[in-house]
């Protein structure tokens, strides 16, 4: 699929088509996971920087910039705990002063994801 011309935002989603789009659903304490997104958004990931963290509303926001155009993608990060226990998280990042981004929000939501996976060793 040419993501060339994506729009300029990615979330994920449940039901996304794409399986590397789908939200998280961890059998990891929250605490766990939470530490584990705010490392990655305080530079886990080169070039991310954490700008808001709200523990008990399970959301964290950050910036990441493109490493062609040096200019910053928003991210959001919401974590809570489904009715069976289980860290459910969702990402979503976006370019606010674009309305394309040649598919770099949707890398972004990719590598962190990546990245939380690893991190969390799941």
């Amino acid at each position: 699929m040419l993501r060339l011309f994506t729009t300029a935002e990615t979330k994920t989603r449940p039901d996304h088509p794409e399986p590397e789009l789908r939200g998280r659903r961890y059998a990891v304490p929250f605490a766990r996971v939470w530490e584990a997104v705010l490392f990655l958004l305080r530079g886990g990931i080169s070039g991310w920087r954490l700008t808001h963290a709200d523990e008990d509303a399970g959301e964290a926001t950050g910036e990441v910039a493109s490493p062609l155009t040096r200019q910053p993608h928003e991210v959001a990060v919401h974590i809570w705990l489904d009715p069976d226990g289980q860290t459910c998280l969702h990402v979503r990042c976006c370019k606010p002063t674009a309305r394309r981004d040649l598919g770099a929000s949707r890398r972004h939501v990719v590598a962190f994801l990546r990245s939380l996976d690893r991190r969390l060793g799941v």
